[in-house]
């Protein structure tokens, strides 16, 4: 009979599952895209297996979006362990098409983040022409560095 991916072994179904985790990123700017993280959240729900492995690598969870839920962020904050984290803030709401994203909105966001701030190695802004970068710095609540 057919076994398909029961016959694979977890060493190599990590990297399959890295690869296509990896393809689906920003060719543009070379980290995980938003559909990347659907990716691992999607993969994670197929079965116990497939959960493990995923769970199993904090890469997996370690670029964090804007568009995001705050619970999500902070299951992903969780996930990725101690590992470096690269921080993804949009100027446009991508739950409410055309608008900017709300101060509130990204207040939760930058609060959800405060935890793991000495992890943060990279953040990448996308301003909109309604909302300059300096703009959206101002509703970012941000500790100071001791």
């Amino acid at each position: 009979g057919r076994k398909g991916f029961k016959s694979l072994p977890d060493e190599l179904l990590l990297p399959i599952f890295k690869q296509a985790f990896h393809s689906l990123g920003s060719k543009y700017i070379n980290i995980p895209s938003v559909r990347s993280n659907d990716f691992v959240k999607r993969v994670s729900q197929v079965c116990r297996r497939f959960r493990r492995i995923v769970l199993s690598s904090p890469d997996f969870w370690c670029t964090i979006h804007s568009s995001q839920p705050k619970d999500e962020v902070a299951t992903f904050v969780h996930r990725s362990q101690t590992s470096p984290l690269t921080i993804l803030i949009y100027g446009k709401d991508h739950k409410r098409f055309g608008s900017d994203m709300s101060e509130e909105d990204l207040r939760a966001f930058m609060e959800a983040l405060a935890p793991c701030q000495d992890r943060w190695v990279e953040m990448r802004i996308t301003s909109t022409p309604s909302r300059t970068i300096s703009q959206l710095l101002d509703g970012i609540p941000m500790r100071s560095s001791p």
